[in-house]
């Protein structure tokens, strides 16, 4: 936690005078209960094994794990406080005050108090009290200290880590409890920022303010003229939450006390939004999971200058080595998808490359690399286009795009003529050759050759015919 940045008022309540909330406890078992366990683990490769999860009764003191093999979290202390709170203040005004200037002065009493967050993917009690984990109290606090301070910084983040619940948290705390604050969200669509479900960021704002008591909510009403698409105003503090789309243009014409850029290593067009967005507010929350480093996020996590926050799975107290194998070796998950959504790796984050392991930076005075921003490494319609695909048949169907282009001068000391750059790829199971024309069609590119493995190409896919045949079908 930053110490000295729970709160942005002159007059806050030092921190010994504020109500003590129950934290969270791990669920442990008193004997009897049903915990999930581990029955059998398989290997499948090097980095992924195969774990079959099966229920027992629990064993006293065991800490009790759900079906993902997670810990259980125990939120009664925290509940039973927050009732007795809500009861206190239902016909007292001096206490409602009260409660108002504590939550004015610090975000952390605020957030485990009065806020709930929606988990759809839980069978039953998805609306669950956001009690804070030490790295979300780091995390709130930090917002604080940019806000304060008027900083801009990256959050980079493993999946599931309750990045949108934080951000979405301090920008209310902001509009609720400050006058004349602005709070802007952008996402790359509208249905990431506003479509009015929990999906949606501004979605999870009026879930957020749903749930607080009415006394507490400044005048907003759900779907009254403070409520609009893509806008929500709080009129006792005259301060706005809004919406934008990330586009090139983005913007531009807009001011923010603070600016939350969801998901930013997705964002098509990233450098110019940059350019657009670069006065949108002095204080911007870049916040993703990562997606190579060939972007602007990827680009502005690797300079020293950037001030980040990492949060990775395992500051997370309900995770543990035993839920992380278990995620590894489920179906839809694999090697490039993990380090997407869970290790925070840029090198082997980008999904569908066909060589996972190429470095994605140029190293040192090396002439290649995985993706390179030098002018000859991106494909030029006056050379022809070769590609190579390994067929797939019960695995992946992989395809490199190269061309045939002179050394460029900066490399002739190598002693090559000619250079074999391999300027786009693609990787998807249960192709059929119908699938890999399509996609090679499209490209529009002139084509002089395409190379496959004779075998598999002599092997039928699920139209019944070969690869070699449906390939070369002129209909």
């Amino acid at each position: 936690m930053y110490e000295g940045y729970l709160s942005l008022w002159d007059n806050a309540l030092p921190q010994d005078q504020l109500p003590v909330y129950p934290s969270y406890d791990l669920l442990e078992a008193k004997g009897g209960e049903q915990t999930f366990f581990a029955k059998e683990t398989l290997r499948i490769s090097d980095t992924r094994s195969r774990v079959i999860v099966e229920q027992r009764p629990a064993e006293p003191g065991e800490l009790l794990r759900d079906p993902t093999l997670k810990f259980i979290p125990d939120w009664r202390a925290n509940l039973l406080y927050r009732m007795d709170i809500i009861n206190r203040a239902k016909n007292d005004l001096m206490y409602q005050q009260y409660m108002m200037n504590a939550c004015r002065s610090s975000i952390l009493f605020f957030a485990n108090t009065f806020c709930f967050s929606y988990d759809p993917r839980l069978v039953s009690n998805r609306k669950t009290p956001f009690v804070t984990y030490p790295i979300q109290d780091h995390a709130l606090t930090w917002i604080v200290k940019l806000v304060k301070l008027q900083k801009s910084a990256l959050l980079e983040k493993s999946r599931d880590m309750g990045a949108s619940w934080m951000s979405v948290i301090a920008a209310v705390w902001l509009g609720l409890f400050y006058d004349g604050m602005e709070g802007m969200f952008m996402s790359m669509g509208q249905n990431d920022v506003d479509d009015r479900t929990e999906d949606s960021l501004l979605g999870k704002v009026r879930y957020l303010l749903r749930n607080l008591p009415e006394w507490m909510r400044q005048g907003w009403i759900e779907r009254s003229a403070f409520d609009n698409s893509m806008h929500i105003r709080f009129p006792e503090t005259e301060s706005l939450l809004k919406g934008i789309l990330s586009q090139g243009t983005a913007g531009r014409s807009g001011r923010a006390s603070l600016g939350i850029f969801d998901e930013f290593a997705f964002v098509e067009e990233s450098e110019t939004v940059l350019d657009a967005t670069s006065e949108l507010a002095n204080a911007k929350i870049y916040q993703s999971t990562p997606n190579g480093a060939g972007n602007a996020f990827g680009v502005m996590a690797e300079d020293d200058i950037t001030e980040k926050l990492s949060m990775h799975w395992t500051d997370h107290p309900l995770k543990n080595p035993l839920w992380a194998t278990w995620r590894l070796g489920e179906p839809d998950m694999n090697d490039e998808r993990w380090a997407q959504e869970q290790d925070i790796s840029y090198e082997k984050s980008t999904i569908g490359r066909v060589f996972p392991e190429f470095k994605t930076t140029r190293p040192g005075e090396a002439p290649w690399c995985h993706v390179s921003e030098e002018p000859y490494s991106n494909y030029e319609s006056a050379y022809g286009v070769w590609t190579t695909t390994d067929l797939g048949v019960s695995d992946p169907c992989s395809t490199l795009w190269a061309q045939v282009k002179p050394v460029p001068p900066e490399l002739s000391m190598y002693g090559a003529e000619f250079m074999l750059v391999f300027f786009a790829e693609h990787e998807a199971r249960n192709m059929t050759a119908f699938d890999l024309r399509y996609i090679l069609n499209q490209k529009g590119y002139n084509y002089r050759r395409h190379i496959c493995d004779w075998r598999s190409g002599n092997q039928r896919d699920s139209s019944g015919r070969t690869w070699v045949v449906n390939l070369g079908d002129d209909k």
